[in-house]
């Protein structure tokens, strides 16, 4: 059997919420093995070194280090994974309290340390004007220190304010020249720098215009009050567990009543904030009204015309004799038909004296006869990733070139108006390497 599965995942994540924290770690573990299971079953593996844990919780009445066990890409053993207190997620990081203080002093230092890199470039005899130090700043130290505003700016955090405010004082003093004493305000308005406050107000606004590009499925529709997004239908966001109200034997019912407000009432999240700016009535913009593949109406059963084929990998077992006789099957089964299409593709990495020869190949054959070669070497601080993929964008522009050749030229049993049908079977086994082609096993 064949299977017609493709996977590509860069930094995946496994989510669980549930009232204690052991209760997520069975939870995450079975979703795990399930999900290294399903890998290894098709040949595929996780980076097990970047694996990590972290438990979000405002509770200090349970255990906040519990620990998971998960399958290691080792048959047989396991692999402990202990919470951190610091994470980093998509250029984010993340503190078990989610308050993004550890994000905040990373990136105020970072962009402290690119700040004093600016003394090298003015301090010299012929220094630079202000105007080019103040365009450096706006170009890349302010962009290091309020990256990920969106996520961690409240519209009143003291903290945060006053943290990114000790890296742009510093850098006004340097654009500008002037004294330690001189009043931060009157900086401001020489180097016409609005404040950092004011300045993540205008990312969290803009942020909020944005929006209006989204698609309504999007999560971040899905979680906006309906009070901001007026005419906007979106599907059921996912349930969220809510807080119980106090034991009744502990606390007298006006109090509970007054719990149950104050649940319903909005919270402090920071897509609330940002909801808040977003325009009432405004035009909702789809960028992508018509998908890329789907360019036409002539398109619609482009299903039919490329056909992948992926063969399954059992761990233990090989399927390459099972594969190689299908294909040799489907081969000879299309071997007289000219409407059809066989493109191997593959890229190749080898040691020679000492030097690493990177390159790819692609073929394309026809009725039996190779009809289309191409094959080319690449710089040797790449990956083989970047063979594969420059392997398929060759074969993408040969099968685009040979579609739009087809139907400028119409067979002699075709008018010219008819599609062709165009079936592009994918060998995963096949490999071209150093610049020549090998066949199919």
């Amino acid at each position: 059997m064949l299977s017609l599965t493709t996977l590509y995942v860069d930094d995946g994540a496994i989510l669980a919420s549930s009232p204690t924290l052991d209760v997520n770690t069975h939870i995450i573990t079975m979703a795990f093995e399930e999900t290294h299971s399903w890998l290894m079953k098709r040949g595929l593996k996780t980076d097990q070194v970047k694996n990590k844990l972290m438990h979000f919780s405002k509770s200090r009445n349970q255990n906040t280090t519990p620990t998971i066990h998960i399958p290691s890409n080792i048959p047989g053993e396991l692999k402990t994974v202990t919470p951190a207190k610091c994470m980093q997620y998509l250029s984010l990081w993340f503190n078990p309290k989610l308050n993004f203080h550890e994000h905040i002093k990373i990136m105020a230092s970072k962009a402290s340390r690119a700040t004093e890199a600016l003394w090298m470039l003015g301090n010299s005899t012929c220094d630079l004007h202000q105007c080019y130090l103040r365009q450096i700043y706006l170009g890349a130290v302010l962009l290091i220190t309020t990256y990920g505003s969106i996520a961690f700016w409240d519209g009143k955090s003291s903290y945060i304010k006053n943290a990114l405010e000790q890296v742009q004082n510093k850098a006004l003093r340097f654009i500008t020249g002037a004294f330690k004493t001189t009043p931060i305000t009157a900086l401001e308005i020489e180097a016409s720098i609005p404040p950092i406050d004011i300045t993540l107000n205008y990312y969290m606004e803009r942020y909020a215009t944005q929006t209006n590009r989204l698609d309504p499925s999007n999560p971040i529709i899905c979680q906006t009050p309906e009070r901001h997004r007026v005419d906007i239908p979106t599907s059921p966001p996912p349930p969220l567990p809510c807080f119980p109200p106090p034991p009744c034997s502990l606390i007298s019912a006006y109090l509970i009543e007054c719990h149950k407000m104050k649940v319903k009432q909005d919270t402090t999240m920071r897509l609330i904030c940002m909801s808040k700016h977003i325009t009432p009535d405004a035009e909702c913009i789809n960028p992508l009204a018509e998908t890329p593949w789907r360019r036409s109406e002539h398109d619609y059963d482009i299903g039919n015309h490329i056909r992948l084929y992926i063969p399954m990998n059992d761990p233990g077992t090989s399927a390459k004799l099972d594969w190689a006789e299908d294909h040799a099957n489907l081969f000879d089964e299309h071997r007289d038909d000219e409407e059809t299409l066989f493109i191997y593709m593959d890229g190749s990495l080898s040691f020679k004296n000492g030097t690493c020869r990177m390159g790819y190949g692609v073929t394309v054959f026809r009725k039996g006869e190779e009809i289309f070669m191409k094959n080319g070497a690449m710089g040797k601080f790449m990956e083989v990733y970047d063979m594969e993929m420059k392997a398929l964008k060759v074969a993408s522009n040969i099968l685009h070139n040979l579609i739009r050749s087809m139907m400028r030229t119409p067979t002699h049993h075709q008018k010219s108006s008819s599609q062709p049908t165009t079936q592009v079977p994918y060998n995963a086994y096949s490999r071209v390497a150093r610049g020549k082609h090998n066949q199919a096993p």
